[in-house]
Order: C-alpha cells, then structure tokens, then sequence
C-alpha cells in the first residue's frame, strides 16, 4: 500500500475533525427544541438518547472490527447527516428524537473508530509516536471550529432557526465525502472477537449501574 495513502489519512482526519465540529446549534438547540416540546419533554428525549448512544458504543465498536474502520466512519457521517437533517426539518417532537437517536448512532460509530484508523495508519508508516501530536493538533482545531460554528450559528438562527440544523448537516455530509477517501490500513491493532465484545458489554453494563446506585 503506498505510504502516501496513509499520510493522506491524517490530512483527511483533520478535515473530518472540522466537519465533526461545525455545531451551528450550540448556542441556540434548546431554544429550537421548545419550539416542539417543553423542558420536561426536552429533559426526557436528551437523556433517553444519551442513554442509548452509550450503549450503542459497543455494537458499532464491534461492527467497526468486522467491516473496517473506513466503511464505519462512513456510516457515522451518513447517519449523522440524516438524523441532524431530520432535526432540521423538525415539523413535531417526534422528528427531533428520531433525529437525535440516528446522530447518537453516528456518533457512537464515530467514537473510537476515527482514532484507531489514524493510529493505525501511523503504525504502518512506522510513526506511531507522533499519535499525541496529531490528536493534540486535531483537538485544537476541533475546539476553534466549534467555537466558530456556535457564532456562525447565533446569526443563522436569526435569520431562520432552520438553518443552524441545515449547515450542520451539511458538515456531515462533506465529512462522509470526504471520508469517502479515506484509505483503510492494512495493519489492524484491534481485531474483533466474541470473548472482548462479552467482556466490554459486561464492562458497560457494570458501569451503568454504578452510576445508578451512586446516584441514588
């Protein structure tokens, strides 16, 4: 496989990582959501999605093993395109929690699988030391993106509390054509198997329950 391919990879995650963090919605979600729901609904809906995008990170974590970390961050900006797009165009509360249960999909694809592919790009290419450096990087662009999408944002949904939605599923949906040129490593530092997918769900599970009985 030619190394350029993989150093392209890192490129293409910084590219990614931007896309992943255009919220236009940041500053003003929950003004927007109460245009279909009030605070008790809105507290309901956000924690029964929360609730099901962790326990999501086990099953998309295997699926990224078994088909490829690129076909999975492919199906996370794809579902992160449709459930933010169908948030957008929200007529009811029932569009927002449909919306926000297929995001919570995409992000639970996203989680993990974005990282291992760029770690395992750089093992490839014999640069696994530099993984803190592009993460580090990664990051920071990440965080002054946001930061800028939220502004962008407040000026959007003045002008109509659509379009903060729409530019954010935009940002998905150049981030999975983007992803589109990702290369797949050959080398897989995380190979799936039955035994490690029980383990980690019974690890979930003992942690969900943890922070029940703390709670109480």
């Amino acid at each position: 496989m030619p190394k350029r391919n993989l150093d392209y990879n890192i490129k293409l995650y910084y590219f990614l990582t931007v896309c992943s963090s255009l919220v236009f919605v940041a500053g003003n979600w929950l003004l927007f959501w109460l245009m279909f729901m009030n605070y008790g609904e809105v507290g309901i809906i956000d924690s029964i999605a929360y609730s099901f995008g962790l326990l999501m990170e086990v099953p998309t974590g295997a699926i990224s093993d078994m088909v490829g970390k690129k076909k999975t961050i492919n199906l996370a900006m794809i579902f992160g395109f449709l459930g933010i797009g169908l948030i957008g165009m929200a007529q009811n509360r029932y569009y927002v929690f449909a919306g926000f249960m297929l995001a919570q999909i995409g992000w639970a694809f996203y989680s993990g699988a974005m990282e291992a592919l760029v770690y395992d790009s750089l093992i490839e290419n014999g640069k696994e030391k530099a993984f803190d450096k592009v993460i580090g990087k990664a990051q920071s662009l990440g965080l002054i993106s946001g930061v800028a999408a939220m502004i962008i944002g407040l000026f959007l949904y003045k002008f109509n509390p659509r379009l903060a939605y729409v530019g954010w599923s935009m940002a998905y949906l150049t981030g999975f054509i983007i992803s589109l040129r990702l290369t797949e490593p050959a080398i897989d530092s995380e190979i799936f198997s039955w035994k490690n997918y029980k383990k980690s769900t019974c690890l979930l599970f003992i942690f969900i329950f943890s922070i029940r009985f703390k709670i109480k």
